[in-house]
């Protein structure tokens, strides 16, 4: 089947030749490759600050949450490049920022068709499976064709937290010369909700491997309330930090409980007494 007109802005002329996968991505008809439930859209307008909170005001709580800080916060990672979720993707960002390319990494929020906006969809779901492989050089290579122009790109996802930091980590290691590790403390100092999930990062390190010829992150096993979880060694501290919470958290509830049952039977015993 041919383009559909919801598919892609206007303005995002994608050549196939250097950008095969992410030309490909922009011929998706009304639904993803392998995602039937969902319906590609695009919108003929930004969304101004004001709309979003009337529509937040009608949203359910998980929803509002993600259009709210941090999430909807929209931070700079280099002086040309910016990362967010889809809450921070309003007039007044986009506006304000002079963005002129928008990097929409998800199959779900819709895409903008905008005059003076190039708008490029990257369709990957936020699970380990999804192979974001495809589009880590592309997209690496798209925003440094931005920045070499000297014009401005944002990249989003739902979050602002896996599918678009995955996407500009990619263009760190590439083009600003850091190794994975370099690249992904400088994100999560710009924004601290970074954090790709475990199938990105691997797939980050056969990047970083194929770049630079090297690798400065490795995955790791560690156990997560009884469970082996395979995460990169780099958030291994993070990770052990939440199984020092939720141990001191359980203890805490113990020794409350303790200390109620004890005074229960205190009170009892008191009761009995008298």
């Amino acid at each position: 089947m041919g383009c559909c007109s919801s598919c892609c802005s206007s303005d995002s002329k994608i050549d196939s030749k250097k950008y095969p996968n992410l030309y490909k991505a922009s011929k998706m008809t009304k639904t993803a490759f392998h995602r039937s439930d969902i319906t590609i859209q695009t919108v003929k307008k930004l969304t101004t600050r004001a709309q979003q909170d009337m529509a937040k005001a009608k949203s359910p709580e998980g929803v509002v949450e993600i259009f709210s800080p941090p999430y909807s916060v929209v931070d700079k990672i280099t002086d040309n490049v910016y990362l967010t979720g889809a809450g921070g993707m309003i007039r007044e960002n986009i506006v304000g920022l002079r963005i002129s390319c928008i990097i929409n990494a998800t199959y779900e929020v819709p895409n903008y068709d905008v005059k003076g906006l190039e708008c490029i969809r990257v369709p990957i779901d936020d699970t380990p499976e999804d192979d974001i492989s495809l589009y880590l050089e592309e997209v690496a290579d798209k925003l440094n064709e931005v920045v070499s122009k000297n014009r401005r790109a944002i990249v989003h996802c739902v979050a602002g937290k896996s599918r678009s930091t995955s996407l500009v980590l990619a263009y760190l290691v590439k083009y600003q010369k850091m190794t994975l590790k370099e690249a992904f403390i400088h994100c999560n100092k710009c924004r601290e909700l970074c954090q790709p999930n475990p199938g990105f990062f691997k797939s980050l390190i056969e990047f970083e491997r194929k770049i630079l010829g090297k690798t400065s992150v490795k995955m790791t096993f560690i156990t997560i309330k009884g469970e082996n979880k395979e995460i990169p060694d780099i958030y291994a501290d993070l990770f052990q930090e939440m199984a020092l919470s939720t141990a001191m958290e359980t203890r805490d509830a113990a020794k409350k409980k303790s200390i109620y049952e004890l005074s229960g039977r205190s009170r009892l015993a008191s009761t009995t007494e008298t």
